[in-house]
Order: C-alpha cells, then structure tokens, then sequence
C-alpha cells in the first residue's frame, strides 16, 4: 500500500533530535515504516597529513552517525511490526581504502561493519540490513574522471545503483542480509 501522499524533509542527519523527531512525523503520519535508506554522505578529498581533526569529525557525524540515528530511531517500529529493510550506502573506499580520502574510507568501512553486525542484532525481528558500496557513479554536471577504474570503461549510472538498492529493500532479497554489495564495474585499480 503506498501512501496517499510523499513529502520530504531536509535536515542536518548529523543532528540527532532533529532525525528522531522526523522519524517520529513520518510514522504518526503515515502509519508505518517499512524500508530505511541511509544516503546521507559527505566526502573530500585530502591529504591526510596536512586535514583538520574537525574535517574528519564532520564526516564521521555525518557518515556514521548519520546512518545510526535514523535507524535507531526507527528500529522500535520495525521489532514491533516484525518486519523492515535497512539499507546502508557504503562505498568501494570502505572495502579497499583510498589515500585521497582516509577519513571518508574510515567511515564507509565503519558504516559495512554497522551493516554486519546489526544485521546479527535484529535478523529474527523480520529485518533485514544490507549495505550497497558503489564505485565511481555519474553524478550530473560532473565531469566522471576514474572510468578507467572499472573494467567496464565507465563510471555506473544512477539508475544501476538505485536498483541495487531496490533489490535489498525488496522481497526478493529476503532471505539475503549482513552483505555488502559492490556495485562498481569490478574494480581494475585505486
């Protein structure tokens, strides 16, 4: 059943009361939730040696705590229905590290392992938590410049990584949770 109306709400992920409080909105409003898409992400390029403390503590906010309290204000609802799709968006940075962006591989690697283990917490509640890492994704009016990372010569489309996530929020992917999915046209090199 879809809900007679869609609205969005912008707010900071790295501010907690302000995600609880959507959260609740959401469910008073529409009654249930039934998938969480955590996508909410920041990143930089830099030199490790020479960044800031608070350049990695604004990705950390953001990155991890921002996919932590959205799910954990929604799991009470989801144990309570018995039933929910939690999917993580990680990165390829999580799984093999990249040296222009240490603090931003630091997160995505944390936001796999948060995908691991709460799987494991509520996998007999009827929830499932997947985490989806893309490689390089097109975004537009953004010249892609690592296509020759992939050995299928080109950055992904937006539409192939949304069905990814589709897939792990669906009923096909029931029986699937705790993975990280690599959508990243096998990576040749970092």
């Amino acid at each position: 059943m879809k809900p007679s109306k869609q609205e969005s709400i912008i707010l900071d992920v790295s501010e907690e009361t302000a995600v609880r409080t959507a959260i609740a909105e959401a469910i008073q409003e529409f009654g249930q939730v039934h998938i969480l898409v955590n996508n909410a992400g920041i990143y930089r390029g830099n030199d490790f040696v020479t960044s800031q403390s608070a350049e990695w503590k604004q990705t950390f906010d953001i990155n991890i705590l921002g996919s932590m309290y959205p799910t954990h204000a929604v799991l009470p609802h989801m144990i309570e229905n018995n039933y929910g799709r939690i999917v993580n968006i990680g990165s390829v940075a999580g799984v093999y590290g990249i040296s222009y962006f240490v603090d931003y591989s630091a997160s995505k690697g944390a936001i796999i392992s948060f995908t691991k283990a709460l799987a494991r917490v509520v996998a007999d509640k009827g929830i499932t938590v997947n985490c989806i890492s893309p490689g390089s994704i097109e975004v537009k009016g953004r010249e892609n410049t690592m296509t020759d990372f992939s050995y299928v010569g080109r950055a992904g489309t937006p539409e192939e990584l949304a069905n990814a996530v589709l897939f792990a929020a669906s009923e096909e992917a029931s029986y699937m949770t705790g993975q990280n999915i690599i959508v990243d046209g096998c990576r040749k090199k970092l």
